[in-house]
């Protein structure tokens, strides 16, 4: 059935994007991108025209480059159009990663850097019914939770899919009707990625069981979408109670404990990228702490500790040292932010949390505040002999992938204290203390929120 395309697209965008709004589109020269490209056009948005060569074809790479570089030219010139060579091999092979979420990633962070840079409302793609279904199949092969079965979602700020319902025979009968030229990516018929597999070996096997198959997936796609709504209150309440410091600590206790727990723990997990494996070895020993996990292409990691599930970027840059004059001030670390006063004794009053109180007349007249290092050491007030800092931290309730979060307090090569918790024996508040010079260290990690 041949349905109303530029009416069907605004129905889409117009309660999402307001009147003549700029949209970043990805334009591959096939089919879907070329149909959407001018539907989008024909709506009257703003278009950023964004074509990628991932290097993945030799000259059938730059034939396509060139042909969608003379479309633009002929048909969008009242446009902007940005062309990038990505070498998507070499990324793979860095990270560790498939070619196909390799290109899919490089693509990505293209399309929102364009986005982020020229004001963009959204990202528009042209994916459509044929790659919902395959989305279905290949989530449900590698493992999923309720959420990978609903597949990709229409709209998920700042992507936009307004072609998801619409199929391959009616994207061609359009094109075919507006004179809209394109090109095959020829490798879009060997089975050499996942996706493709999907789509030539897989669902014409299924279609013998069921000549319907991708229209039965796609309708169950609502039917899901009603029983995840419900899930959701379910997994809301348990969120309330169970996850805590911004959304990186999971309370396993309350997870073994609830009605789901290898539901929970999949709907948490799901915006990470971890596998059902890692999810089901989680699972086999929740309480062991000192377990470590990894996400699929290893930019979150997990930690079992003490009864709780921590996550935290993988490849999130930690090192920090800062040099801090003895005055009062404020310096931005990172995430946290360092606050420093001088104080009369007489004032410190009861302890606040964060804060650490140095006798002013021990210290130097500069400090160095950095991250812990696995060598460090001190002498912690109140304990006898010296103690490492990462000991110190695990006796605090630190766990491994968190420990970077914290600062120590040096000066001339000795260590005087671990931020937030306590400073050495030797700047402690004595008797005969006078002033005191406060430190101050907030950070999000720091909240048991």
């Amino acid at each position: 059935m041949q349905i109303d395309l530029k009416s069907y697209v605004m129905e889409r965008t117009s309660d999402i994007l307001p009147e003549g709004a700029t949209v970043v589109v990805g334009l591959s020269g096939g089919l879907d991108s070329m149909v959407l490209t001018h539907l989008l056009d024909a709506a009257g948005y703003n278009l950023i025209i964004a074509n990628c060569n991932f290097q993945l074809r030799g000259k059938e790479s730059e034939r396509d480059a060139a042909f969608v570089r003379d479309v633009c030219a002929e048909r969008w010139s009242n446009h902007r159009f940005f062309y990038m060579v990505f070498n998507t091999q070499k990324v793979a092979k860095e990270k560790g990663i498939s070619i196909e979420m390799a290109a899919r990633d490089l693509r990505h962070a293209w399309l929102k850097e364009l986005k982020e840079t020229y004001g963009a409302e959204a990202i528009a793609l042209g994916h459509h019914h044929t790659d919902q279904v395959e989305t279905i199949l290949l989530n449900l092969i590698r493992g999923t939770g309720i959420r990978g079965l609903l597949g990709m979602e229409e709209w998920r700020s700042p992507i936009l899919r307004p072609l998801l319902g619409i199929k391959k025979e009616q994207l061609r009968a359009y094109a075919k009707l507006h004179s809209i030229p394109s090109i095959e990516d020829s490798s879009n018929h060997q089975p050499i990625y996942k996706r493709n597999k999907v789509r030539l070996e897989l669902l014409p096997l299924l279609k013998e069981f069921n000549p319907s198959i991708e229209d039965t997936l796609f309708k169950s796609v609502d039917y899901w979408k009603e029983e995840h709504l419900a899930f959701q209150k379910s997994y809301l309440d348990f969120a309330k109670v169970a996850i805590t410091r911004f959304g990186q600590r999971l309370d396993m206790h309350k997870l073994v404990i609830s009605t789901s727990p290898a539901a929970f723990l999949h709907e948490y997990l799901s915006d990470y990228n971890f596998s059902s494996e890692v999810i089901a070895d989680i699972l086999r020993e929740p309480m062991l702490s000192g377990r470590r996990f990894f996400n699929r292409d290893l930019s979150y990691e997990a930690e079992l500790f003490r009864g709780a599930l921590y996550l935290s970027p993988a490849n999130a840059e930690r090192e920090f040292k800062i040099t801090i004059p003895k005055v009062n001030g404020s310096w931005h670390v990172g995430k946290g932010t360092i606050a420093a006063s001088f104080l009369d004794v007489e004032e410190v009053g009861a302890y606040d949390k964060g804060c650490l109180y140095l006798d002013a007349d021990t210290i130097p007249e500069t400090l160095v505040l950095r991250t812990v290092d696995t060598k460090d050491s001190f002498s912690p007030m109140g304990m006898r002999g010296r103690k490492e800092a990462t000991d110190f931290l695990k006796d605090h309730g630190v766990p491994n992938i968190f420990r970077s979060n914290y600062l120590v307090i040096e000066a001339v090569g000795e260590v005087l204290g671990v931020l937030p918790f306590r400073v050495a024996d030797s700047v402690k508040i004595r008797p005969n203390t006078r002033k005191v010079f406060c430190l101050k260290w907030e950070h999000p990690c720091h909240s048991d929120r």
